[in-house]
C-alpha cells in the first residue's frame, strides 16, 4: 500500500517501477474513481478485463463478468482461482490499484478476502490511497496492513531538497540556489505537484530572490486559473466545458458542450498548456486532466450560474445516468419531471442489482420533488434500502431527515429497525410498537408486518424468545401478497419457537422444505439455514450438517440470502458437537477472517465464541482466551443478550476444561443477573449450565448444585434433546457420588448410560465415561473403573481433547493402571488445516476442490501438500490414503 496525499507521486511511483518489471510478468490494472465508487465490481471488471482471462480455462463468470448478483465472498473465491491459472503461465502476477479509497465497496471486500488467502502464491498487489481515507471501507484493510507480515505500507512524505534539485534540472532550472530550493521544499511540503507547477510557473531569477513571494501551496488552483487566463478564449471555454464533464471525458462531447464550431485549434492550445492530454483511438478520442486537483480548480472557479447552464447543455448532449447527474447539478429548483426520472433510475437500478446507486437516485429524487409527501416516501425508500444493504453509514445521515418528517407506521417502523441495530432496544420496542398499533389501513399491513418482526427480533436479542414468539405469530399472520416476507416472517418465527423449547412447532412451519437439502430451491436458501438451526438445537446432528453444508455452499458460490453468514458458523457449532474438530477449528477462524474482512461488527461476538470452542477443549490457552474475550467484549458492548450468552458458554467450557471452578461461576454469573434463562439457559442452545453445575459439585456446593440441576431438568425440551437429558442424569450421578448416595448414583449412571445409545456427540460421551469410571473407582469397582476410563481416553484422544486426556491418565495412574499410549500418528504431527487438507485429498479431491472448500488459493494447497508430504514422508498424494488410513 502506498500512501500519500493528493498529487505527492503515488500512481507515478507505482506505475514506474510496473513499467520496469521484465516481460515475463503479467500486470492487472485498475483505477478507482470517485464517481464510479456505486458501480458493483467496477474495479474488478477492471483488473479482469487487463487479465485477457480464458474463460474456457478458468472462471466463466469472472471472465464474462456476471458479477452483480454475487456476494463478494464468492467473487473473492473465484478470483483465487483465476490468479492460480495465471501463475501458471507468469513468473509473477501483479495486481495494481490506484485510489484504493474509491474502489467500490464490493470490489474492496472481494480482493481483501483473496488477498488475506494467499500464502506461496506470485502475487504482487500495489494500491495507492491518501492516508486516513479507507474508512469508508471498514477495519479490514487497515487490521491486515497492520496485523498481516504479507502486507506493507510505503509512505509518502513529498520530495526532500535533493529530489527538488534533480526535478529543477529535469525541467531545465539547474541554477537555483540552496537557500531557493530550500524554501520551494519547505513552502509546497515537497509535494511533487506544487513544485512541478512551480517551477514552471517561475523563471530561476525569481525563485532566488528571497524577496519574491512564492504563490501558496494551498492556492494551487491559483496557478491552474493564471494559466487557463493565459489561453485564448475558445481554449478556455474547451477546458471549461471538459471540467464540467469530469475528470475525463471524449473530446467530440466537451466541443459540444463548449458550443465552439471549430474547436481544432483551441484543442492543440489547451493539450499544449499542459492542464489536459488527449488519448484513446481515432474515433475515441478523449480528454483527460493531468490531476483532478486541476479540474476542480477549474470547475469550482465557475460562477453557479454558468455551471448550472452548462451542466443543462451537458445533459442534453448525454443520456441515462450521465445525462441524469448533469441534469441534478443543473437543477436550481424542485422539477416533478427531473424526480419523476429519477425514481424510475433507482427502480431500475435496484433491479439491475446496484442497490448503492438506487440509494443515491431515491436520495435525488426526494430532493427533487415538489410535494413533500413525495420526498417523505422516498427518503422512507432509501433509508429502508440503505438499511438492507449494511449501508448503515448512509441510512444514519437520513435518520436527521426522518425526523422532521409528520409520524407514521412506517417512519416508526424504520426508526424502530434504525434503534435496533444501534443498541438502543428499549427505543425500539417502543417505536415499533408503535408503529403496530397506528398501521391501522390495510394498505401498510406490511409494514406492520415488518415492524412486528423487527420487534420479534429485537425480544430475541435480549433474550425475550417467547414474548419474540409472540409477535412472529403476529408477523406470519398479517403479511399480504409479498411472499419474500411471508418467508422471512416463518423463518424467523421458527426460530424463536424453537429457542422457546416449542421445537415440534417449529419444525411444522419448515415442513414443506424438501427433506433432501439440494432439493430445496435456491430462493429458499435463508429456511435451510433456519432448518439447520433448528435441527442442531434439537440434537438432530446428522440433518443439521446436512442443511447448513448445502447453504454454505451456495453462499459460497455467491448466493446472498438472510442470515447467509450464519449458515457458517453454526456448522462450526454441529461440527464441534458431532465431533468434527478439525473441520470446526479451520470453519471457525474462517468465519471469523470472514466476519472481520466484511467488516461485520454484528458478528463479531457469534464467530469468535465459536471460534473458542475447539482450542477450549483441546488447551491451546491462548487463541481460545483470545477468541472469548473477544467475543465477551463485542457482546458486553452492544449489550445483546443472546451472544453475551454464547461467550458465556466459551469462556466457561475453557475455564472448566483448565478446573478452574471459581472462574466457572464468575463466567455464567452475568448471564444468570440478565435473568430470561427460559431463553438464555435454554438447555442445547445455549449449554453453560452443565458447567455451572459441575463447578458447584467440584466446590461441594451441593445444595445449590441440586437446586440448579432441578431447575436444569425442568428447562429441558421434552424428548427433543437427548444430550442435555443425558448431561443431567450424569451431573446427577456425580452430585449423588460427591454425597455419597450410592444408589441414586448407580440409578443416574444407568439412566445415562441408556441415552448414550441414541446421543451421537462424543465430547459429552467421553464425559460421561470420565464420571462413572471416577464413580466406579471410588466404589472400588477397579475393572469397571479402568474400562470407562480408557473409553474416555480413547475418546478424548481421538478430539485431540489435551486437558481431558490428562484427566484420564491421571486417575489411571492414580490406581496402577497403564493409561493407554495415545497413538503418535494420530495427528501425524499435521496442523488442523494440514489434517483436513489430507483428509479431503485422501478422498480423492483435486487441488482445486480442496482450496474451493478452505477458501484458499491452489498454491496455499500446493503449500499444504507439500509440508504433508514432509511430515508423512511420503512422495505424492496417492500415498496420503494409505499412510492416513482410517483413523483420522
Amino acid at each position: 500500500m502506498v500512501e500519500g496525499n493528493a498529487g505527492i507521486g503515488k500512481s507515478s511511483l507505482v506505475h514506474q517501477f510496473v513499467r520496469e518489471l521484465d516481460d515475463e510478468c503479467i500486470v492487472l490494472r485498475a483505477g478507482a474513481n470517485e464517481s464510479e465508487m456505486l458501480l458493483p465490481y467496477g474495479v474488478m471488471r477492471q483488473l479482469l478485463d487487463s487479465s485477457a482471462l480464458d474463460p474456457t480455462e478458468g472462471s466463466a463468470v469472472l471472465a464474462t463478468g456476471e458479477m452483480a448478483d454475487l456476494d463478494p465472498l464468492a467473487v473473492g473465491a473465484e478470483l483465487l482461482i483465476a490468479l492460480d491459472i495465471l501463475q501458471n503461465h507468469h513468473a509473477l502476477v501483479v495486481i495494481v490499484v490506484d485510489d484504493l479509497h474509491w474502489i467500490d465497496s464490493q470490489s474492496a471486500q472481494a480482493l481483501l478476502f483473496a488477498f488475506r488467502r494467499m500464502q506461496r502464491d506470485r502475487i504482487l498487489g500495489l494500491v495507492s490511497t491518501r492516508p486516513a481515507q479507507l474508512g469508508r471501507l471498514g477495519e479490514g484493510w487497515n487490521s491486515s496492513m497492520v496485523g498481516d507480515h504479507r502486507f506493507g505500507r510505503i509512505y509518502l512524505e513529498g520530495l526532500s531538497q535533493p529530489d527538488v534539485v534533480r526535478l529543477a534540472r529535469e525541467m531545465g532550472l539547474s541554477d537555483l540556489s540552496n537557500q531557493a530550493v530550500a524554501r520551494l521544499r519547505e513552502h509546497t511540503g515537497g509535494s511533487p505537484v506544487h513544485c512541478c507547477a512551480l517551477l514552471e510557473e517561475l523563471d530561476a531569477t525569481t525563485l532566488n530572490r528571497m524577496d519574491s513571494e512564492l504563490p501558496a501551496p494551498r492556492a494551487f488552483s491559483s496557478i491552474v486559473l493564471q494559466r487557463i487566463a493565459s489561453l485564448t478564449q475558445e481554449a478556455q471555454e474547451l477546458a471549461v466545458a471538459a471540467a464540467v464533464l469530469g475528470l475525463h471525458c471524449p473530446t467530440a462531447l466537451a466541443a459540444a458542450v463548449s458550443g465552439l464550431d471549430k474547436w481544432v485549434d483551441p484543442l492543440d492550445a489547451l493539450v499544449e498548456s499542459g492542464l489536459v492530454s488527449e488519448d484513446g483511438g481515432r474515433s475515441t478520442r478523449n480528454l483527460r486532466f493531468w490531476h483532478s486537483l486541476v479540474q476542480r480548480a477549474i470547475y469550482d472557479d465557475l460562477a453557479p450560474a454558468r455551471r448550472r447552464a452548462l451542466h443543462r447543455t451537458a445533459a442534453t448532449l448525454t443520456a441515462g445516468a450521465t445525462s441524469l447527474r448533469h441534469r441534478i447539478d443543473a437543477a436550481d429548483a424542485p422539477d416533478d419531471d427531473l424526480a419523476h426520472d429519477l425514481e424510475r433510475a433507482a427502480t431500475q437500478a435496484e433491479a439491475e442489482h446496484a442497490p448503492q446507486q438506487a440509494v443515491v437516485w431515491m436520495i435525488s429524487a426526494a430532493d427533487a420533488f415538489v410535494e413533500s409527501v413525495n420526498r417523505e416516501r422516498l427518503v422512507l425508500d432509501a433509508f429502508r434500502l440503505a438499511f438492507n444493504i449494511g449501508e448503515l453509514a448512509t441510512a444514519f445521515t437520513l435518520t436527521e431527515r426522518l425526523d422532521g418528517f409528520d409520524n407514521s407506521p412506517r417512519k416508526s417502523a424504520l426508526l424502530g429497525h434504525h434503534a435496533l441495530v444501534t443498541g438502543q432496544f428499549a427505543l425500539a420496542e417502543s417505536l415499533l410498537s408503535d408503529a403496530w398499533n397506528t398501521a391501522e389501513d390495510s394498505t401498510q399491513a406490511n409494514y406492520r408486518a415488518e415492524a412486528a418482526n423487527s420487534l420479534a427480533l429485537c425480544l430475541l436479542l435480549v433474550g425475550r424468545s417467547e414474548d419474540a414468539a409472540i409477535w412472529g405469530h403476529r408477523a406470519l399472520e398479517t403479511v399480504e401478497n409479498d411472499l419474500a416476507l411471508e418467508r422471512f416472517s416463518r423463518n424467523l418465527l421458527s426460530l424463536n419457537l424453537v429457542l422457546s423449547g416449542r421445537g415440534e412447532e417449529a419444525a411444522a412451519l419448515l415442513e414443506d422444505l424438501a427433506e433432501t437439502p439440494s432439493d430445496v430451491p435456491v430462493d429458499m436458501t435463508s429456511a435451510l439455514v433456519f432448518r439447520g438451526n433448528q435441527r442442531l438445537f434439537q440434537d438432530d446432528l446428522v440433518g443439521a450438517h446436512r442443511d447448513l453444508s448445502v447453504a454454505r455452499l451456495r453462499h459460497l458460490s455467491g448466493l446472498s440470502f438472510n442470515f447467509d453468514s450464519y449458515s457458517l458458523t453454526y456448522l462450526v457449532d454441529v461440527e464441534y458437537r458431532a465431533g468434527a474438530w478439525d473441520e470446526a477449528l479451520v470453519h471457525g477462524e474462517f468465519a471469523v477472517s470472514r466476519a472481520h474482512d466484511a467488516d461485520r461488527i454484528w458478528d463479531y461476538p457469534f464467530v469468535h465464541a465459536h471460534a473458542a470452542l475447539v482450542p477450549a477443549a483441546r488447551g491451546d490457552w491462548s487463541v481460545a482466551q483470545m477468541h472469548v474475550d473477544t467475543a465477551w467484549a463485542w457482546s458486553d458492548g452492544f449489550g445483546v443478550a443472546i451472544t453475551m450468552a454464547m461467550a458465556a458458554t466459551a469462556r466457561a467450557s475453557m475455564l472448566a476444561a483448565q478446573e478452574d471452578w471459581e472462574g466457572v461461576l464468575g463466567a455464567v454469573a452475568p448471564i444468570r443477573s440478565i435473568g430470561q434463562l427460559s431463553s438464555l439457559g435454554r438447555p442445547g442452545v445455549y449449554n453453560w449450565r452443565p458447567f455451572e453445575i459441575a463447578a458447584l459439585i467440584a466446590l461441594e456446593q451441593w445444595n445449590e448444585a441440586a437446586r440448579l440441576l432441578e431447575e436444569f431438568r425442568s428447562a429441558l425440551p421434552t424428548g427433543s434433546h437427548r444430550t442435555s437429558e443425558m448431561e443431567y442424569w450424569r451431573l446427577q450421578g456425580q452430585l449423588s457420588d460427591a454425597r455419597g448416595v450410592d444408589p441414586e448414583a448407580d440409578a443416574a449412571f444407568s439412566r445415562a448410560q441408556e441415552l448414550a445409545t441414541v446421543v451421537t456427540g462424543p465430547l459429552p460421551l467421553a464425559m460421561l465415561d470420565l464420571a462413572a469410571g471416577r464413580y466406579l473407582l471410588r466404589r472400588g469397582q477397579r475393572d469397571g473403573a479402568i474400562a470407562a476410563l480408557r473409553a474416555a481416553h480413547n475418546r478424548f484422544s481421538a478430539l485431540k481433547a489435551a486437558p481431558f486426556l490428562a484427566m484420564c491418565d491421571a486417575d489411571l495412574l492414580s490406581i496402577g493402571a497403564e493409561a493407554p499410549l495415545v497413538d503418535p500418528t494420530s495427528s501425524f504431527g499435521l496442523t488442523p488445516t494440514e489434517l483436513v487438507v489430507a483428509r479431503l485429498v485422501a478422498d480423492g479431491a483435486s487441488n482445486r476442490e480442496v482450496a474451493t472448500e478452505l477458501y484458499v488459493s491452489i498454491k496455499a494447497i500446493e503449500f499444504h501438500l507439500s509440508n504433508i508430504f514432509d511430515k508423512l514422508h511420503i512422495r505424492s498424494r496417492r500415498h496420503i490414503a494409505e499412510k492416513i488410513g482410517n483413523r483420522m
